[in-house]
């Protein structure tokens, strides 16, 4: 599972193994997140393939289905087609997403984001703590 962490402060988030894991590294001292809550957005699934024949996984590909409200949604996916190529899949409901050569991860944050707002989170109120 892919989680966009949209939000004001450029932090780097990545969807761990277990469901609704977020792991949150903050080389910036100066901000604090500690006690923070976040909201997190389920943009695309993730899927591993063993490109090199050891069982390592060491191939992945992006996609999104129709179900999902980044695609059925208009003005969302028109912000999606603007920042990524959707490649159909031999299943009519899902599509491959590639991003465009001038990809640019903070515009495409910043747009998304307005439509995030009017869909539910995949997990709400997540509180940010710190590991002892």
């Amino acid at each position: 599972m892919v989680i966009c962490l949209l939000g004001a402060l450029a932090i780097a988030a990545f969807a761990a193994d277990t469901p609704y894991a977020i792991t949150v590294k903050n080389e910036n001292e100066a901000i604090s997140i500690k006690g923070c809550f976040i909201e997190a957005y389920k943009l695309f699934d993730v899927t591993y393939s063993d490109r090199s024949g050891d069982g390592s996984n060491d191939a992945y590909a992006y996609t999104i289905g129709t179900n999902n409200p980044f695609y059925y949604r208009v003005a969302a996916r028109a912000i999606v087609e603007k920042y990524f190529t959707l490649t159909p899949t031999q299943d009519d409901t899902m599509f491959q997403v590639t991003p465009k050569n001038d990809f640019d991860v903070r515009a495409f944050a910043d747009e998304i984001y307005s439509e995030a707002t009017k869909i539910t989170p995949t997990k709400k109120r997540v509180l940010i703590w710190t590991k002892p």
